[in-house]
C-alpha cells in the first residue's frame, strides 16, 4: 500500500455529502486506502453525537471507508484549532498516511493555505487588532475576520468572506495543524457542495447533517431517510429502534442545571473556558432556567459563541480544566483507538502497527496491560518525544469517562450498557 489518503469526519450522522467526500477523496488522491479520524460520542459543536460512536464508525465502513480512528475527546470538544491539533496529530503519528483531502467552501488550496501561513505565525499587526476587537467584546473568530479584513483592503480575494464560513475555517486549521507538525502528509480540499451545515432545509444535492439533526427530533423519517445512504439509515433507525438514541444535549438539563445550583464561582473557575465573569453568569442564569436552550440563552453575549458555552458545559460536566487541554494541544495525541475496520482496513492496521509513533489500543480492555507495559522507559523509546505516559492516560480514561456516560444517559434498554474499556472494533469483513 503506497497511498492511505486521511480524512476527518464526526458522521452526526452520515449523509449523501460524506459519501460524495469519500468518493472524491479516493478519486482525487488514488489511495489503496481511506482512513478516517472521527469523533467519539461528543462532537465539536458541543453536543452529544446523534448516535454513539460504534453506530457511526459502522456507517463509514459500510460508505467506503477503510479504518476509522477515534480522534480524542479532548480534542474532539475543543474549538477549529484544538480540534485540528487532534485530529490531523493521530493521521501523522500514526505513521501511515501520505494524504489528507478535506472539504472547503472555498475549494481552493492556494488560497487557504496562504492563510493559514499567515495565522500560522501572525505578525504582530495582526496580533494587535485582533486584541483590540476583543477587548470591543467581539468573538476570537469575528475578531480574526475583522483583523484579517482592515489588514488586507483591496486584495482581490477577501480573508474575512473565506473566514466566514466553517469548513473553510477547519481547513485553514487543518493546515496549520500540519505546519505545527511538520509533517510531510499531502494536503488536498474538494468543494463543498449542497446545503452549508447551518441550513436546516431540504436540499436536492446534500442536506446538511444540522437538517438531518432536526428532521430526526421532529420524527420526520421520510426527509432523514432520503438524505442518507440507505446503508447508513438502517444503521441509525435499528439504534433508534434499540433505543439507543437520538441523544441531544437538552438531556441533559436534569443534570447540568442541578449541577449549577450546587457550585459555586470559585468551583467553576476551574473549568477549562470559563473566563471574564462566565462563572457570575453561569451561576445566576441556572437559578431561572429549568432547560440547557433557556440556560445558554441567558449566558449568551456577543463575546460567546453558541458552540462555545455548550463546549464549556460539558468542559463542566467532565471536569475538564485548562491542564489537559494546554498539556493536550502542547504535546499532541498520546494514542491511537481503533473505532472498525473492514477487510483493507485489516492489512493497514497490520502496518499501523509496525509503524506508529504511538501506542494503538484496538481493544479497550488490552488497556490496564498496555499502561502497565508503558510504564517501563525503553519501551517509550520507539515512540514520538512529545509521548508523556501520564497525559497517554489521562486522554484516554476521560474517553472511557465520556463514553460511558454517554451510554448510560442514553441508552434506555433493560440491560446495563457495555463499558468502553470493554468494547471491541466493529470489523466488516469479507467471508
Amino acid at each position: 500500500m503506497e497511498k492511505i489518503t486521511g480524512i476527518i469526519v464526526e458522521y452526526n450522522p452520515l449523509h449523501k455529502g460524506h459519501g460524495h467526500h469519500i468518493e472524491q477523496a479516493k478519486g482525487l488522491t488514488r489511495c489503496d486506502a481511506v482512513v478516517a479520524a472521527m469523533s467519539g460520542d461528543f462532537v465539536q459543536r458541543g453536543e452529544p453525537a446523534i448516535v454513539d460512536k460504534r453506530a457511526r464508525a459502522e456507517m463509514a465502513l459500510g460508505a467506503g471507508v477503510n479504518l476509522v480512528i477515534e480522534i480524542p475527546a479532548v480534542y474532539a470538544i475543543q474549538d477549529a484549532k484544538g480540534f485540528a491539533l487532534g485530529s490531523v496529530g493521530v493521521l501523522e503519528r500514526m505513521g501511515v498516511i501520505t494524504d489528507l483531502v478535506f472539504g472547503s467552501e472555498s475549494g481552493n488550496l492556494d488560497e487557504l493555505d496562504r492563510l493559514a501561513d499567515i495565522l500560522h505565525h501572525p505578525d504582530d499587526a495582526l496580533l494587535e487588532k485582533q486584541r483590540s476587537y476583543m477587548k470591543s467584546g467581539l468573538s476570537f473568530p469575528n475578531a480574526r475576520k475583522m483583523a484579517l479584513a482592515a489588514l488586507s483592503r483591496g486584495e482581490e480575494t477577501t480573508p474575512e468572506a473565506t473566514l466566514a464560513l466553517s469548513n473553510n475555517i477547519l481547513a485553514v486549521e487543518y493546515l496549520k495543524a500540519l505546519r505545527h507538525y511538520n509533517s510531510g502528509i499531502k494536503p488536498a480540499t474538494i468543494r463543498r457542495e449542497g446545503a452549508q451545515y447551518t441550513d436546516l432545509t431540504q436540499n436536492e444535492r446534500f442536506s446538511s447533517a444540522s437538517a438531518i439533526r432536526k428532521w430526526i427530533r421532529e420524527g420526520r423519517n421520510d426527509l432523514v431517510e432520503g438524505a442518507m445512504p440507505p446503508q447508513a439509515h438502517r444503521i441509525l433507525a435499528r439504534e433508534i429502534g434499540h433505543q439507543r438514541g437520538p441523544a441531544f444535549l437538552d438531556a441533559f438539563s436534569s443534570v447540568l442545571i442541578p449541577f449549577l445550583h450546587a457550585r459555586n464561582r470559585d468551583h467553576l473557575k476551574r473549568y477549562s473556558g470559563v473566563v471574564e465573569g462566565l462563572d457570575l453568569r453561569f451561576v445566576e442564569s441556572a437559578k431561572g432556567a429549568n432547560t440547557i436552550p433557556e440556560l445558554l440563552d441567558a449566558v449568551k453575549t456577543k463575546r460567546f459563541t453558541y458552540a462555545k458555552l455548550r463546549r464549556i458545559l460539558l468542559y463542566m460536566l467532565f471536569e475538564i480544566e485548562d491542564e489537559i487541554i494546554q498539556e493536550s494541544n502542547a504535546y499532541g495525541p498520546q494514542y491511537i483507538r481503533v473505532l472498525g475496520f473492514d477487510s483493507v482496513g485489516q492489512e493497514v492496521l497490520k502496518r499501523l502497527r509496525s509503524r506508529s509513533r504511538l501506542p494503538v489500543l484496538s481493544i479497550g480492555s488490552a488497556y490496564l496491560k498496555m499502561a502497565r507495559h508503558l510504564e517501563k522507559p525503553r519501551v517509550t523509546e520507539r515512540l514520538d518525544t512529545t509521548f508523556r505516559y501520564a497525559l497517554f492516560r489521562k486522554q484516554i480514561e476521560l474517553n472511557f469517562r465520556m463514553t460511558d456516560f454517554y451510554r448510560t444517559a442514553f441508552f434506555t434498554q433493560n440491560e446495563r450498557p457495555v463499558m468502553d474499556i470493554q468494547t471491541p472494533p466493529v470489523r466488516l469483513l469479507e467471508i
